[in-house]
């Protein structure tokens, strides 16, 4: 399942459900875009700042992660270094990078951004999902060990944890993803004027939902400190930081009410 064989091709399988959900996310947005009549090439900009800091901000979490397991002394050794950096990625730095990178397109190119954000966070969980179908069938971010229904087994794959009965946190992951993403295209596209905190409302659910999934994970790539892990502990911070944006918006609007 790492590399999946198309006309004697080997793909790595991870690699091709990233790029399929940028496609399709893709196709999906310029609908979005189409029908609220926001500007294409903003949009394209915007996209481009945010999958360029999107990819530094995942791949730098992940090195910070892994840190303790680096062997520094041959971190100039180019072979050493090419397949550090060909290893994983963390999406909560792939998030926080992707935000980073579109304000700053916000400022390079004077681009309001809100519209774009509100109308267009259904792509974030629907590229998100088929991201983790890739983890699921390259073996990363595997689940804890359970022999229950719909359990995965993995096989000589080096990512995973071979020989173990799984449970398949990935897949639930992705499905809860897609939910997601449907969920905020109905409200994307089907409400002319979509609220202005359906973005923070994502990043509250989401943070939610990855602080429950993660203690149904194994793999020890994740991190952790006091008893909750990298991912759990951003969460908290995103769920913190988002419920305080809207406190704060409600008292500002509040105080200006007459």
């Amino acid at each position: 399942m790492n590399y999946i064989n198309f006309f004697n091709i080997a793909i790595p399988s991870y690699s091709l459900m990233i790029i399929l959900g940028l496609i399709i996310s893709n196709i999906v947005a310029l609908n979005v875009i189409k029908k609220h009549q926001l500007i294409l090439d903003n949009f394209i900009l915007l996209e481009t700042y945010c999958l360029s800091f999107g990819m530094l901000g995942a791949k730098l979490l992940y090195l910070f992660i892994i840190r303790n397991a680096i062997d520094w002394s041959q971190i100039f050794n180019w072979s050493y270094t090419k397949n550090l950096l060909q290893g994983g990625f963390v999406f909560y730095g792939g998030l926080i990078g992707g935000l980073a990178g579109i304000f700053i397109a916000s400022f390079l190119h004077k681009i309001d951004v809100k519209m774009y954000i509100t109308k267009l966070i259904f792509c974030v969980p629907l590229a998100h999902g088929f991201g983790r179908i890739g983890c699921y069938l390259s073996g990363c971010c595997y689940g804890m060990p359970y022999s229950g229904p719909f359990h995965v087994e993995y096989h000589n794959i080096p990512y995973a944890l071979c020989e173990i009965k799984l449970f398949p946190i990935q897949l639930v992951e992705a499905v809860i993803l897609f939910l997601l993403a449907i969920v905020y295209f109905y409200l994307a596209y089907y409400n002319k004027k979509s609220p202005s905190l359906l973005p923070i409302t994502y990043f509250i659910t989401y943070a939610v939902i990855r602080f429950i999934l993660e203690f149904y994970r194994f793999d020890i790539q994740r991190g952790s400190f006091w008893a909750l892990s990298t991912s759990q502990w951003i969460s908290l911070m995103i769920l913190t930081s988002s419920l305080l944006i809207i406190v704060f918006k409600k008292t500002f609007k509040n105080s200006y009410t007459i």
